[in-house]
């Protein structure tokens, strides 16, 4: 029987430099592959090139009738205006919503099929609501969706299980578990903790050797996802030495307070009757299912929400609206989220996107001082970039981007830091790496964490606190 997809003497080259080395795989009818690696180690880019979207040397054969489709990690959509101009804030002004396309709209053909989906997926209730203002997790469903409007043989997933929550994860393992048993080809480009049932075979990428293909019960025989413990030590002793000593001595003791907060959009609440007080020093985890209004709430304290000022919101002591700027605000603190991810410019260099955090802007406007440049260095150094350190941002793997905007967020050292999902699209190890590297800021520091999260397992061990969402309103536990 002629496989369903074969590749021989695959490999990728990108400027002279080998991505991918050369390997050899055979995926029969009714097997299905989840490709698993490091962070820069050419898993999207092997995605990409499984489908047709990407060069390669080899050879590779598809089966006539298995049409792939490549769901990219990151989702881009137009407006009605056919541009892709978004910026960050702009999911959460409602007066850009007249441009955006609808959900229905985007899905263009809502056919029985995509009904069914949709029901699955438990985002009917977004259809009429406009792109700009889903959720990431939402938006992850969408795309899904969308991909399977074009009736793929060949069904390849870039990290679909980040940004989702628990029970989405498991509609999804379902969902891939019927589209499999339909005669679907499924590879999932993941993380080692995310294996549908349905996954028969992995193959493992590595930065130096040879990838790996092995069946799924080999791989999870031999999945241990630890920190390099030694490197780690050395790394936290310089994390260490990159901080000052407590600098927070004077600040207000209680960090943020909110009273009463109430967010709505056309009539429909997001965020209501929200009272609650972080006090300095506390290590908060905001969770809840997707759309529960968790980034919201966030965007109100990093100041990036416009409804911030029609509500009581107090930032050490200080109510917002009261003659501070938001650069005053945003010095406070440090902030990683997948929104700000998805509208960085990816033209910066890295250097640039790290030394930006300096002064709270999307790209570096201003020449540093003597002092700063080294500071950016050392960070780059930290987190394993300095050889790289004049890259563009769009050169890194995802996961390395989201690395270079945590450093941003640390640079300066804030007295808050507000973490949306810091840790996703990271490969195992740097994620057991970053936790603890959080902790150690927090812990040395004496910062204020807010923390976001959809993994039990992908939280710092700081955390002390909880604030649970659902359908825009505070869960008491």
């Amino acid at each position: 029987m002629p496989a369903v997809l074969s590749l021989q003497s695959f490999s990728i080259v990108r400027d002279g430099q080998t991505i991918v080395p050369a390997f050899d795989l055979n995926l029969q009818a009714g097997e299905h592959l989840a490709i698993t690696g490091p962070s820069g180690s050419g898993k999207t880019m092997l995605g990409q090139a499984m489908c047709g979207a990407l060069q390669h040397f080899g050879h590779k054969a598809l089966a006539a009738e298995k049409h792939p489709v490549f769901v990219s990690q990151m989702h881009h959509f137009k407006n009605k205006s056919n541009t892709s101009d978004m910026y960050y804030q702009q999911r959460y002004n409602s007066c850009d919503a007249d441009d955006a396309l609808t959900a229905r709209e985007w899905l263009d053909n809502i056919d029985s099929t995509s009904l069914q989906h949709i029901k699955q997926l438990s985002v009917a209730h977004v259809l009429d609501e406009p792109l700009t203002h889903l959720s990431n997790g939402e938006h992850k469903k969408m795309q899904l969706v969308k991909a399977l409007q074009q009736q793929p043989g060949l069904l390849v997933l870039d990290q679909p299980f980040i940004g989702l929550d628990v029970a989405s994860r498991q509609h999804l393992q379902v969902m891939l578990e019927t589209l499999a048993n339909t005669g679907k080809a499924i590879v999932l480009i993941s993380s080692g903790y995310d294996l549908p049932a349905c996954i028969t075979h992995v193959l493992q990428l590595s930065k130096t050797a040879t990838p790996v293909y092995s069946s799924k019960d080999v791989f999870l025989q031999n999945f241990h996802p630890v920190a390099l413990q030694n490197d780690l030590n050395e790394k936290l002793a310089q994390l260490q030495s990159l901080l000052p000593n407590d600098n927070n001595a004077n600040l207000h003791p209680e960090a943020l307070r909110m009273e009463n907060v109430q967010v709505s959009y056309d009539g429909k609440q997001v965020l209501q009757h929200i009272n609650w007080t972080v006090q300095h020093g506390e290590r908060w985890l905001v969770y809840g299912p997707n759309g529960a209004g968790k980034s919201t709430l966030l965007s109100l304290i990093t100041a990036d929400h416009p409804q911030v000022y029609a509500n009581k919101i107090y930032l050490y002591g200080k109510r917002r609206g009261k003659g501070e700027t938001i650069w005053d605000i945003k010095k406070q603190m440090g902030f990683v989220s997948p929104e700000l991810h998805l509208h960085f410019e990816t033209t910066a260099s890295a250097f640039d996107t790290v030394a930006s955090g300096l002064f709270d802007t999307i790209g570096l406007f201003r020449k540093l001082l003597p002092a700063q440049e080294a500071q950016v260095q050392q960070w780059l150094a930290l987190f394993g970039f300095s050889n790289r350190a004049h890259k563009w941002l769009r050169s890194f793997s995802a996961g390395e981007q989201r690395l270079l905007l945590l450093a941003r967020a640390m640079i300066k050292n804030p007295p808050m830091l507000v973490l949306d999902e810091p840790c996703q699209g990271l490969d195992e190890t740097q994620e057991a790496n970053m936790l603890q590297w959080i902790d150690v800021l927090c812990l040395h520091g004496n910062k204020t964490l807010i923390f976001i999260t959809h993994y039990q397992h992908s939280k710092p061990a700081c955390i002390t606190k909880t604030l649970r969402l659902n359908k825009g309103e505070m869960i008491e536990e």
